[in-house]
């Protein structure tokens, strides 16, 4: 994460031992209140326990993304890791003392490091703020580095639609490894290397440039589903600005005139800042897509060359032969219908005793580390039942996990629903 804490031999009393923590901070509402003129260049940093005093200095270093250094303010807040934050600006204070020591609050900027110098612990970042304009306009000032990072799912070759996320990133390892671990919940990767941007913060007319993105490439049977929302491809200013990670989501689907199966997809976007489509950047995204059983079935069954499995089915009192494979794509859970969605969400949404409900299931899925996240939606359950989907868990998967976790109700309104879903299967 390019973060690290330099303790010194006797820093600590001797004989004495003493836990210590260091905290990447990855809640975006902790964030320092900023101005329009302020931009957040680091990451969120807290050294623990708040308030412990060291008897000599320890260096704290993490990465920052501002362009020009001399723009960068070290602000620290001596509150705890959770509650109300206080940033305040870390001012540099000059050598004191008969020791060699550096005082507390001495520190050094380099082209992409903070160096601080701590004898308390509590929480640190950086800002940077926008400079007077100079003479020299040629001069670069008021700009940090950004990463474009694209995340999808993976492409599979009876894909009808396919979703992409960019993401604007601070350029800190941190900010790109938050990006991979929110798109983790929902099965996303990075889809093509990120892409480096010199993001400018000069104002104009008192605003900031947003940020444009323009499709221009498209494999051949695709096209873009176009928003009814003008600006679905721009990305406010300030939530860049401000260091909000915010990304904008494209999608594509597969032209009708187009029966051939999906064995890759090519796009191409033009990411530039309003009026300066000069100075933008190509992002090139290629997806191949992977083989899947419940693709093509004949073709699977003819490549091994094996007769395809029949099974006895009971349809309305009658028994009759049918393909596994048919019946396997009725009960995938490919899309998990809204009636049944409304009802898990309001029997899991709510708190309950010992937190059997959509923590449970969160927890039961090894979402522990995004329960936190998913607290601050409308509905949490939806959340986790989208991953679900993406992951293509069965209804009678998900059945079973629910009575796993002690919650029948819930367990029982999807067996209902497989029970009635299996009178309707066709009978041919």
């Amino acid at each position: 994460m390019g973060i690290s804490l330099c303790i010194p031999p006797g820093a600590i009393e001797s004989g004495k031992k003493q836990v210590i923590s260091l905290v990447l901070n990855w809640d975006l509402s902790d964030n320092p209140l900023m101005t329009g003129d302020e931009s957040l260049v680091s990451p969120l940093v807290y050294c623990g326990p708040h308030g412990l005093k060291l008897k000599r200095s320890c260096q704290l270093i993490f990465k920052h993304c501002a362009f020009n250094i001399n723009e960068l303010k070290i602000l620290k807040s001596e509150t705890e890791l959770t509650g109300h934050k206080d940033w305040q600006q870390l001012k540099d204070e000059e050598h004191s003392g008969n020791n060699n020591e550096q005082c507390q609050n001495s520190f050094n900027i380099t082209p992409n490091e903070c160096q601080v110098n701590i004898s308390s612990f509590t929480l640190f970042t950086a800002i940077m703020t926008i400079l007077e304009d100079c003479d020299d306009d040629s001069l670069p000032q008021s700009c940090k580095w950004l990463q474009l990072a694209a995340f999808s799912c993976p492409l599979k070759s009876n894909s009808l639609h396919y979703q992409i996320r960019i993401y604007f990133l601070n350029k800190t390892p941190c900010a790109l490894q938050w990006a991979i671990q929110n798109e983790a919940k929902f099965g996303g990767v990075l889809c093509c290397p990120e892409k480096v941007f010199l993001f400018d913060g000069r104002k104009e007319v008192g605003h900031g440039k947003d940020v444009i993105i323009n499709t221009i490439y498209t494999s051949e049977g695709w096209e873009m589903i176009e928003d009814t929302d003008d600006d679905s491809n721009r990305i406010p200013f300030l939530y860049i600005w401000h260091g909000k990670c915010p990304y904008a989501s494209l999608c594509f689907h597969r032209q009708l005139s187009t029966s051939k199966p999906t064995k890759e997809l090519s796009l191409q976007f033009h990411i530039f800042q309003e009026t300066l489509e000069s100075a933008g950047e190509k992002l090139i995204v290629q997806n191949q897509a992977k083989p899947n059983i419940y693709d093509d079935n004949e073709q699977q069954c003819e490549k091994h060359k094996s007769p395809q499995i029949k099974i006895q089915v009971s349809v309305n009192g009658f028994k009759e032969s049918q393909d596994i494979f048919d019946v396997a794509n009725h009960l995938k859970c490919k899309k998990i219908p809204q009636e049944l969605r409304l009802k898990l969400k309001l029997l899991l949404d709510p708190s309950c005793l010992f937190d059997k409900n959509w923590k449970a299931l969160a927890s039961y899925l090894n979402l522990d580390s995004s329960i936190r996240y998913m607290e601050a939606k409308e509905s949490p359950t939806d959340q986790i039942l989208d991953i679900l989907e993406q992951k293509m868990y069965s209804l009678e998967a998900i059945q079973n996990i629910l009575t796993d976790i002690g919650r029948i109700d819930a367990a029982t309104e999807i067996k209902e629903f497989l029970e009635q879903s299996v009178e309707e299967l066709p009978q041919n």
